[in-house]
C-alpha cells in the first residue's frame, strides 16, 4: 500500500480533514521546517510515524546554504524513531550529489536508520549505472539497502519515477516519490508501484487535504478489495 507523508506539520484544520479520511498519513521533518513541531504535533508524530528529510530543497528555494549543525541537531532529536533519512544532495547536480553520498553515508550509518539517495536528472545514464553500483560500506548501493527518494525537475520525475520505481522494486528497496500535491500525481505514484510519497499541500490548503486523503482512502480500499 503506497505511503503518504505530509511534508511540513499540518495545520489544525488540515489534520482535521486528513484524520476524517485517511489515518494513515505520516509525516516527514526537516531542518527547515522543525520549529513548527509543537507538543501536538510531536504527540501525532510518535503516533503515525514519520521520516527525515535533508531541507536541502527548501534552503535552496530560499537562496541559503544547507545548516548541517540544525541537520545533526535534528537527527540527535528525532532519527531514533524515524523510518528513514534522506542523505544531503545537491539541488539539480547529480554528479555533486554523488560526489557527496560516500561522506554523507558514512556520517548517517551512525543512526541505524535506512538511508535514501536523491536521484536527480542525470542519474538516468546507462539505465541507472551509479544508483545500481555505489559501493558503500562494502556493498552495493541498492543491495545494501540504500532507498531512492525520487526528487530533480518535474520533468525528470515524471519521465523516470517509473523507472526508478522498477530498479527498487527489482533490489527490493524502498523508493519516495517527492512533491506531490495532486490527485493525478497519487494516482501516477500507485501505478508505478513507489513505496511512498510526500507533498506540502496536505499541510498548508484545506482543499488539498481533502481531495488527497480522500483518494487514499480510495485506494486502501481497493487494495483490501483485492486481497
Amino acid at each position: 500500500m503506497l505511503i503518504p507523508y505530509a511534508s511540513a506539520m499540518p495545520n489544525k484544520e488540515c489534520q482535521e480533514i486528513l484524520d476524517r479520511y485517511y489515518m494513515g498519513w505520516r509525516y516527514l521533518l526537516s531542518p527547515a521546517s522543525v520549529a513548527s513541531v509543537g507538543p501536538r504535533n510531536r504527540e501525532l508524530m510518535y503516533e503515525r510515524g514519520y521520516a527525515i528529510d535533508n531541507g536541502v530543497f527548501a534552503y535552496h528555494k530560499k537562496g541559503v546554504p544547507f545548516d548541517e549543525k540544525a541537520f545533526f541537531r535534528l537527527l540527535d532529536r528525532y532519527a531514533e524513531g524515524a523510518d528513514w533519512i534522506v542523505i544531503p544532495d545537491s539541488v539539480g547536480n547529480w554528479e555533486e550529489t554523488i560526489s557527496m553520498f560516500m561522506i554523507w553515508v558514512n556520517k548517517l550509518f551512525c543512526y541505524h536508520k535506512p538511508l535514501m539517495l536523491v536521484a536527480q536528472d542525470g542519474c538516468e545514464e546507462n539505465d541507472f549505472r551509479e544508483i545500481r553500483g555505489i559501493c558503500a560500506n562494502g556493498h552495493r548501493m541498492i543491495e545494501g539497502g540504500i532507498g531512492i527518494f525520487v526528487g530533480g525537475s518535474d520533468e525528470f520525475k515524471l519521465s523516470q519515477g517509473g523507472n526508478i520505481s522498477r530498479v527498487c522494486a527489482e533490489y527490493g528497496t524502498w523508493c519516495h516519490i517527492g512533491r506531490v500535491n495532486s490527485i493525478d500525481r497519487v494516482r501516477i505514484c500507485d501505478a508505478w508501484g513507489a513505496t511512498s510519497f510526500d507533498g506540502s499541500g496536505v499541510s498548508r490548503f484545506s482543499k488539498t487535504a481533502g481531495y488527497l486523503s480522500s483518494e487514499m482512502r480510495r485506494l486502501s480500499r481497493q487494495v483490501r478489495l483485492f486481497q
